[in-house]
């Protein structure tokens, strides 16, 4: 029986993740990919137009993936709402490093070598995506201040809006201090945790935004300990990610 195209794309894009862990991405050739793949080269370039198209289409996965994990926490029941709030903040930290190697093919999509390469079909999906993302956590930061979780001003949305700009870059620039720091160890082996910097940090960020707790460490290091037991991406989705 033939291999039908998808299951082939997915295939395709398998094997260029466990090639990137030796390569990179930076030195992956396609002939070793179609080769790795059992396929032809040609037949590479039916399912992507370039390894940049190959590039973005692991970041679409990972953006994905992060939207999952978002709209899964918001709406569990086992949290307050605020405490489902930050809890997307640490679960997001956690799919970065359950995912290094998507984690990569994000950062790298977001240089314009790579993005001005891609095909206007995978971008405009992405920014599908990202507007998503976008609208999940602003609607997650509403829900916060509107269910009185964090003490709520003149206009709400306009203070999600900011929760929103602030936690986000907390997420990214957190997950890729540890990126980096992990990738220049010269141990293989890494814990998965979320360090006390980032705890502190979201503490004061969300203070600063008017979270309403009575006792902010405790309840961070709660939240943070509820999120490393049952906030794993496929804890919360029940499924693997790729």
């Amino acid at each position: 029986m033939r291999e039908d195209n998808l299951k082939r794309h997915i295939r395709i894009l398998k094997k260029s993740l466990k090639l990137a862990v030796s390569h990179g991405f930076l030195s992956l050739k396609i002939s070793d990919l179609a080769r790795a793949s059992d396929i032809s080269i040609g037949t590479f370039y039916s399912h992507f137009n370039n390894k940049e198209d190959l590039i973005l289409s692991l970041a679409k996965i990972a953006w994905e993936g992060r939207l999952e994990v978002f709209t899964a926490i918001f709406n569990n029941d086992g949290l307050d709402v605020d405490s489902r709030y930050i809890g997307g903040v640490f679960c997001d930290y956690l799919f970065s490093l359950d995912h290094p190697e998507l984690f990569e093919s994000e950062q790298l999509a977001g240089t314009s070598a790579v993005w001005n390469a891609g095909s206007s079909g995978i971008k405009a999906e992405i920014l599908n995506v990202h507007r998503n993302i976008k609208d999940q956590v602003s609607a997650g930061a509403l829900k916060a201040i509107q269910s009185g979780g964090f003490k709520s001003k003149n206009d709400s949305k306009d203070q999600a809006r900011l929760m929103d700009t602030g936690v986000w870059s907390l997420m990214m620039g957190s997950s890729y201090v540890t990126y980096a720091e992990n990738i220049m160890s010269e141990s293989n082996k890494h814990k998965i945790a979320i360090p006390k910097f980032l705890k502190e940090n979201l503490k004061a960020l969300c203070i600063g935004y008017g979270w309403l707790s009575k006792n902010p460490s405790g309840d961070m290091e709660k939240i943070a300990n509820h999120c490393l037991k049952n906030g794993r991406y496929n804890q919360l989705t029940g499924k693997k990610l790729i």
